[in-house]
This record gives structure tokens, C-alpha cells and sequence, in this order.
């Protein structure tokens, strides 16, 4: 059974995100083969965090997603780090009713975009005193953890 042009384009768009991971992976040591380091038990002490999430949302437009502007979306954005970091699923609860501009509507075309976001995220963690990313799992559960934060489920649209 043949496949149309466009959705054989659909189809390798799809894979996308998995291969931009891989490749990364490779290029770093295979950290597939290491094991996870998060969830934390417990955040680093001090302001840690709070440093860590102003720098995440200022990543934010340099992605092509849109300014954090207002505290709602700030709250949205820490949820989501919280849980990603110490493995809090229902901390993303409260946050479910949406912030001014996030979550966005569902987009297929930015997983490119989602991709270098975890890249950036991934990079300056250990700047504040967290551990170094090196499993593919770890970078799958942020990856899932920022597409939360930034997108909206297609089911309640």
C-alpha cells in the first residue's frame, strides 16, 4: 500500500523529535546507556530554581514561543519544571485552567522547536546546581514536561 506524498512527509515529520534525540544521545557519550537523574528527591537549596525558571522563560522567545508576560503563564511554566523535576504529575493541576497566552493551541509543525528548547533547558541545569542530563529517559520526560506547559491536549479543544 503506497503512501501519498503528503503523508509520507507527514510520517518523517513524526519522527522528527525521536531522531533529533537519538542523534543528540550519540553525540553525548550514548547517555542512553546511563541511567535517569531525575526525579530528584528533593530541590537544591537556596534560589536555585527560581533562577532556573526566569532563565527557562527567557529561552522561550529565542525558540519561537511566546514571551512570558503575566504570572499566570509563569505559574504554568514552574509546574512544569516542578514536575519534571521531582516527578510531581498532580502539580500540573492546579495550573490546568491556562495562563494568559499558554497553553497554545495544539501545532504538529514544532517539534524542531520543542527539540532545542530541551537542548537549551538541558544545557544550563547544571549552571544551577542541578544534574547533568545524560539518559535519553530524562530527555523524554522533559521534552513531555515543556509540551505540557506549552500546548494545549487536542481533546479539550
Amino acid at each position: 500500500m503506497a503512501l501519498s506524498l503528503a503523508e509520507s512527509w507527514a510520517a518523517r515529520r513524526a519522527l522528527i523529535p525521536l531522531l533529533h534525540l537519538l542523534i543528540g544521545h550519540v553525540l553525548h557519550d550514548s547517555p542512553s546507556s546511563r541511567s535517569a537523574a531525575y526525579p530528584l528527591q528533593s530541590l537544591p537549596d537556596g534560589h536555585r530554581f527560581a533562577l532556573l525558571l526566569r532563565d527557562v522563560g527567557q529561552s522561550l522567545p529565542r525558540h519561537g514561543f511566546p514571551v512570558i508576560e503575566v504570572e499566570a503563564d509563569a505559574l504554568l511554566l514552574r509546574d512544569a519544571l516542578y514536575a519534571f523535576l521531582l516527578d510531581h504529575s498532580d502539580a500540573t493541576a492546579d495550573s490546568a485552567k491556562g495562563g494568559e497566552r499558554y497553553p497554545l493551541p495544539p501545532r504538529t509543525a514544532d517539534e524542531l522547536r520543542i527539540a532545542s528548547l530541551v537542548d537549551s533547558v538541558v544545557e544550563i541545569l547544571p549552571d544551577y546546581g542541578f544534574p547533568a542530563m545524560r539518559s535519553v529517559v530524562d530527555h523524554t520526560r522533559l521534552a513531555g514536561a515543556l509540551h505540557g506547559f506549552l500546548y494545549q491536549p487536542k481533546e479539550t479543544l
